[in-house]
């Protein structure tokens, strides 16, 4: 009896904490406006709006009291553009959905306003001046991608900013917060008593062309210059700075050249997808690490010569069509392999020999005992001949991504590790190939008899119609053939691959292929935009498994699958010529969003009748059952 009395009085509790906290009263005045009483009952908060107009303008009160702020469930319809604050109004905090269409702020010079939630998007404000009032604490968050506003203005007695010819700061003008993205100013000076650059300050800035740096600067934030307009950032030679942050010149497209500070030892994704066109070190640089995308997708920036204190260069670091030349003067102790091959453009790469440990010698980038070769670069004076010397035992993994020009591989007779065999690079064992001269002039290629392992795809070759693969053969790496000119496969003897890779034979000329009994798994594009005409399963076919989009736009006119249960995914037929489809009764899954075609198609199903899992619509699939595959050959030559 007494824990039933205490559950009906917590119900109570609950029950008359709701109703105060979410009744709502309606005022028809102006607009349709819902407000929530505070549980003390001195402010309401707003709930919500259901007007139409455009502008709206905030009551001071409501009921005798005061209306202090927005309730946390309040969305500003996405149809009002302009909004006045009343003076009451404490904070703003509105949902990005509303907020992000608002075009005009006002808020009184006697605002009590304290502050401004992350959450209120700000950005498609089209306010000239923005006022910030006496008490207000904002989100700098709220402006980020704001392309309009040309000035701040901050209430003299505002603990936490100042303003000074329209350019946001800390109170104490320490930091540039916000520099406005339509300042009037072309040229700019940072005061003397200010020694930060704050995150995003100069975003979207427009209109700026100069900015001079102080020697009183000590860092500047991410994000400071991301996606300005800046054309030159002149910082003094007495500069004492020692942090560039993260991205800060992220797309800046008009910015011609930087001078890194000598106190910066990290850059990461600095000058990404900007449009800087030098880059200058000194020489007391006291650079260290170049992180992930620092360089990358610089277009415009053709040479590039890294201080001598680099010992850390990431991944992605140096991924651009820009840089041409390279010059490397200090010991890498930490390097991603493929920064090389991520230079698409990079015709001269120069090593400090006495400082690095790196060499470039005939094309090749080694380490300086030439035991690992990082990266071959064909230079134009030398034969496209790839050369291994006896010391040579790592190849790494992005190595040979630019040997598009080379038609001969050889090797060192004293070499423990790789073997040449007529100009193709094979492990000393010959059970791996490693690497097939991309222009070798060869038309037809027998894999040796004993491989294993296809290391390097044989891709975009620019000669062979015609590969023979051996036996023994039972791994071969995603786009092991695709872009070549290949018109014939051919599988010698018991084939032992298992896997056709993802974009194997992709974009190549073969008209017909058998599958080896082997294989169980085909993976997603494998015979992508390749003109077959004929697929054929050996006999006990293996195959349990074909990828999405793995036969999309071939010319298969159909389609006879082997007696397996396999599993298919989407659109792994997808072909304008498919017209017949000849169905197993071990296959229980097949739909119609795996065979897809512009005609109607007619399915021939072994079975008597429609397994459960399968769905076809009438309209694009004729089902046909208890079909034989004699039956099914005939239909197909009869109707043609």
């Amino acid at each position: 009896m007494k824990k039933g009395f205490i559950a009906a009085v917590i119900i109570l509790i609950v029950l008359t904490i709701w109703y105060i906290d979410y009744e709502f009263f309606s005022d028809r005045s102006s607009g349709s406006w819902e407000y929530v009483l505070s549980f003390d009952e001195e402010y309401y908060l707003i709930r919500n709006y259901e007007g139409d107009e455009k502008s709206i303008k905030l009551e001071e009160k409501y009921r005798g009291k005061k209306i202090i702020g927005f309730h946390q469930h309040f969305t500003l319809p996405d149809t009002v553009e302009s909004l006045t604050l009343s003076k009451n109004i404490m904070t703003i905090d509105l949902k990005q959905t509303g907020s992000s269409y608002l075009k005009h702020l006002s808020i009184p010079k006697d605002s009590k306003l304290k502050g401004i939630s992350c959450d209120t998007k700000l950005y498609n404000l089209e306010n000239e001046t923005f006022y910030i009032p006496e008490y207000a604490n904002i989100c700098v968050d709220s402006f980020k991608g704001n392309e309009t506003i040309q000035e701040f203005i901050v209430h003299k007695d505002n603990p936490y900013y100042r303003a000074v010819d329209g350019v946001l700061f800390s109170r104490g003008l320490k930091e540039l917060i916000l520099y406005p993205p339509k300042h009037r100013f072309e040229e700019y000076t940072t005061p003397t008593t200010m020694t930060t650059i704050g995150e995003y300050a100069f975003f979207l800035q427009s209109t700026l062309k100069t900015l001079n740096i102080r020697e009183n600067v000590t860092q500047i934030k991410d994000y400071a210059f991301r996606h300005s307009k800046i054309e030159e950032v002149i910082i003094s030679p007495l500069s004492t700075i020692d942090h560039l942050g993260k991205w800060a010149f992220q797309g800046a497209n008009q910015l011609k050249y930087f001078d890194v500070p000598d106190g910066v030892v990290e850059l990461e994704g600095t000058f990404y997808q900007s449009s800087v066109e030098e880059v200058r070190f000194g020489e007391n640089s006291q650079l260290s690490k170049i992180g992930e995308d620092t360089f990358s997708g610089t277009g415009n920036l053709k040479e590039l010569i890294l201080p001598k204190n680099v010992s850390i260069i990431l991944e992605d670091a140096l991924t651009t069509n820009g840089i041409e030349h390279l010059t490397i003067q200090s010991n890498l102790i930490e390097f991603d392999p493929k920064i090389f091959s991520g230079m698409k453009n990079l015709k001269t790469l120069t090593f400090e020999e006495e400082q690095s440990n790196l060499s470039f010698k005939d094309g090749v980038v080694t380490i300086k005992d030439g035991s690992e070769v990082i990266f071959y670069l064909p230079e134009i004076d030398l034969p496209p001949i790839l050369k291994l010397d006896k010391n040579v035992t790592i190849l790494h993994e992005y190595a040979f991504d630019r040997t598009r020009d080379m038609d001969r591989i050889e090797v060192d007779l004293y070499n423990p590790y790789f073997k040449s065999i007529d100009g193709v690079l094979y492990s000393h064992d010959l059970t791996e190939l490693i690497l097939y001269p991309y222009t070798n002039s060869r038309t037809s290629y027998q894999i040796l008899n004993g491989t294993k392992k296809m290391i390097y795809p044989m891709s975009s070759l620019k000669y062979l119609k015609e590969i023979i693969i051996p036996e023994s053969l039972e791994s071969i790496p995603s786009y092991a053939f695709a872009y070549s000119p290949i018109e014939e496969v051919t599988f010698l003897g018991e084939s032992n691959l298992k896997m056709i890779p993802m974009y194997t034979f992709a974009n190549t000329k073969m008209n017909h292929i058998t599958i080896p009994k082997s294989v169980e798994s085909i993976l997603g594009y494998s015979f992508v935009n390749v003109p077959l005409e004929r697929i054929e399963f050996e006999e006990g076919s293996a195959l349990n498994y074909i990828g999405q989009y793995a036969f999309e736009r071939t010319h298969l006119e159909y389609i006879i699958f082997p007696p397996n249960d396999i599993e298919i995914f989407r659109s792994a037929f997808n072909s304008d010529y498919l017209k017949n489809v000849y169905v197993p009764k071990e296959m229980t899954f097949l739909d119609q969003n795996v065979i897809i075609s512009t005609q109607k198609i007619s399915i021939y199903f072994e079975a008597s009748s429609i397994p459960e899992t399968m769905q076809f619509s009438s309209y694009w699939f004729e089902t046909f059952f208890s079909q034989t595959m004699d039956d099914f050959l005939e239909a197909i030559e009869n109707n043609g």
